[in-house]
């Protein structure tokens, strides 16, 4: 399945902060190290869990399973697996479907009722009226 570009979401590079005196050595050089890197070409990579603190590794843990769903009927992107089957399985996303769903189906009964004349008809009448 191909996503539209702008709901394409950049692979993330988790930075830590222990105080806001730190900004530049903890936040500021790495982020401009990794952007270096991706604009030479380089993979960038994560934090290998070692570097990250007790308290961050049970705060990421209880986080949601990351995912990366995109719903067709209601053109959003998901990167939480627990945020995709809450929205798969809300009132918003049902009645989108359920709309898309009658809308696709009476096309494709109008689409069986079409005849060769109808068509001709109405090619001719569009003829007419641009003359």
């Amino acid at each position: 399945m191909l996503i539209p570009k702008q709901f394409q979401t950049p692979k993330l590079v988790p930075l830590t902060l222990s105080a806001v005196t730190n900004w530049d050595a903890e936040i500021l050089e790495p982020a401009a190290a990794s952007v270096q890197r991706l604009l030479d070409g380089e993979t960038v990579v994560a934090m290998p869990s070692d570097q990250l603190s007790e308290q961050q590794i049970v705060r990421e843990a209880n986080k949601s399973e990351p995912c990366r769903e995109f719903c067709q009927v209601c053109q959003r992107l998901f990167v939480l697996r627990d945020q995709w089957e809450i929205h798969i399985k809300s009132n918003r996303h049902k009645r989108k479907l359920a709309s898309r769903t009658k809308f696709e189906q009476k096309n494709k009964r109008l689409r069986a009722t079409d005849t060769p004349e109808d068509k001709l008809t109405v090619e001719n009448s569009t003829k007419q009226s641009t003359n």
